[in-house]
């Protein structure tokens, strides 16, 4: 899983934890100061990555890898 936490860009990484918080994709962008479709590939790539295809399971993986 290190590995897989490694190929996520920071910027990635970044709106990866804000959607985890929470935070819709349009705040997401206002916040980072991004465009929403750049956060929906963000998120995309993420959900692709680790196979999942939605929040809780990116959470749940990403917590998998932290342990």
């Amino acid at each position: 899983m290190a590995e897989t936490i490694s190929t996520l860009t920071r910027r990635q990484r970044e709106v990866c934890e804000l959607a985890i918080r929470g935070l819709s994709h349009k705040q997401i962008a206002r916040q980072l100061e991004i465009s929403y479709r750049t956060v929906e590939d963000h998120i995309y790539h993420a959900y692709k990555l680790y196979g999942v295809n939605n929040k809780v399971g990116l959470l749940f993986k990403i917590m998998q890898g932290a342990q």
